[in-house]
């Protein structure tokens, strides 16, 4: 697997490390912005504090699993058709569509799925409004690439890894194995959310937190889905 390239702050002498940061640290998500903002004008006078860089996949493997939670994106159990089956908040099969339970609200994201069991699946983007009970991409509220049966061939333990940019014009690439496969799907508007559509026995892992990635973002400008405090 490759090493994740992207860094982020470590633990600052100074400040409390921020309870919603999926890292579970200082870091430059909206969330620990805020923390440290607070912190700064506390009373206590400003702080100056030189952060260390780690690599983020590093860190992750390393992360003590009691007092640092993975991250809150998890499959929405209230946004699925009525034959999906959730377990383990990221792991999904049965026949139908569901959703992750944050939109994408930063410019540039990356997650992954992991292939438990091979079967037919759809991985993409929808709107909230998207019809769940029937398969991606049939009712304008939802854009995604074929995986499977009539599809990109897909087998046991294979990484599908998905590049959302809407920093301009939206696109989403995919990645099968760290390679790029050159499909890409453009067109998608709004607030969108991370869709699935599964079928044939498919049983899929999303993995949003970048713990759990087995390759690369693109590029450093990708990251994992923040959840914003809106929403938390």
């Amino acid at each position: 697997n490759a090493e994740y390239m992207g860094t982020v702050s470590a633990d600052v002498d100074g400040y409390d490390p921020c309870m919603f940061c999926p890292l579970f640290m200082n870091c430059r998500c909206l969330d620990c912005v805020f923390a440290i903002f607070r912190r700064s004008n506390s009373g206590n006078g400003s702080t100056q504090t030189e952060s260390k860089n780690v690599p983020m996949k590093k860190m992750g493997k390393n992360r003590n699993a009691a007092t640092a939670p993975l991250s809150n994106v998890i499959l929405d159990p209230k946004r699925k058709g009525p034959a999906v089956i959730i377990e383990n908040r990221t792991e999904m099969s049965g026949e139908g569509s569901l959703l992750a339970n944050c939109p994408i609200v930063q410019d540039r994201a990356y997650f992954e799925v992991k292939v438990l069991s091979p079967g037919k699946c759809t991985v993409g983007v929808a709107h909230r409004a998207t019809i769940l009970g029937a398969p991606m991409g049939r009712d304008g509220h939802s854009w995604g690439l074929l995986f499977g049966q009539d599809g990109v061939t897909i087998g046991e333990n294979d990484v599908i890894g998905c590049a959302f940019d809407q920093s301009g014009y939206p696109v989403l690439r995919y990645f099968l194995n760290g390679q790029a496969l050159n499909k890409d799907l453009n067109g998608m508007k709004g607030e969108l959310y991370p869709c699935f559509s599964l079928s044939d026995g498919v049983k899929l892992k999303a993995c949003f937190d970048p713990s759990e990635f087995a390759h690369s973002p693109p590029d450093s400008s990708f990251s994992e889905i923040m959840m914003s405090r809106s929403i938390i």
